[in-house]
């Protein structure tokens, strides 16, 4: 059981890393991914914070 607990972080990080290898290796063919990635990640950052100020307008 413990095994299996110690496997999950292992198997995340593997896909962490398999991720950014093939975004390396799809930037150095040429492809505009930085710019993707980056709105990609700029609009989930603007929504959780949309939620949680939502979430604490509520609240208070």
């Amino acid at each position: 059981m413990r095994k299996g607990i110690i496997d999950l972080p292992i198997i995340f990080v593997g896909l962490l890393i398999l991720t950014v290898i093939i975004l390396l290796v799809l930037s150095l063919f040429g492809y505009n991914i930085a710019d993707k990635v980056q709105d990609i990640v700029t609009n989930t950052m603007r929504s959780i914070a949309e939620f949680f100020t939502g979430i604490l307008t509520l609240g208070g």
